[in-house]
């Protein structure tokens, strides 16, 4: 009998356990945590670094083709290339529209994706399909693939270590 009751025992422990867990890691606090993941894969990617799948190290991404270093060098001087570039930087941002429009949605409690919101103006698509070309890239354009979606293996502890951090305080 005593078996049983100390399985009872850590069922319900469990159930409070459960019930504390997903009360601190509610939409609000995980939208938060996407939202400084999106910052972090912004600004990485605006330093000309990408990730080749998540959870790696970062790397440089491939130079920019001479037709595109000319094309961003007319796009300068028209004034529609934007202040967080130069003409030879790779960087992914021609215009800034496409990184800016990263962002976090909470889509299930603990869970949060990122996703490109809008139409990019420049290209009259929508941000997610240059994202998904920007990731895959044109072989038959000779445009190489440019992936820097996935969170490094840095970005990824700092997300862990916050989550960590709400978890302990909510525990305390």
């Amino acid at each position: 009998m005593a078996s049983r009751d100390l399985k009872i025992a850590f069922d319900k422990v469990n159930i409070a356990t459960q019930k504390k867990i997903d009360k601190t890691l509610n939409p609000v606090f995980m939208n938060k945590v996407g939202k400084k993941l999106a910052e972090d894969i912004t600004r990485r990617t605006r330093t000309g670094h990408g990730v080749k799948k998540e959870g790696e190290k970062k790397e440089k991404l491939d130079k920019l083709k001479a037709s595109t270093i000319k094309k961003r060098k007319r796009e300068k001087k028209l004034g529609k290339l934007s202040n967080l570039t130069t003409p030879t930087k790779s960087n992914l941002t021609m215009s800034g529209e496409l990184l800016d429009s990263l962002t976090p949605k909470s889509i299930k409690k603990k869970e949060v994706r990122l996703e490109f919101l809008g139409r990019h103006k420049n290209a009259r698509i929508k941000n997610s399909d240059l994202a998904d070309a920007m990731e895959k890239g044109d072989r038959s354009r000779n445009r190489p693939p440019r992936p820097f979606l996935g969170p490094t293996n840095l970005e990824k502890k700092r997300v862990i270590e916050n989550i960590v951090d709400k978890l302990e305080k909510a525990f305390s």
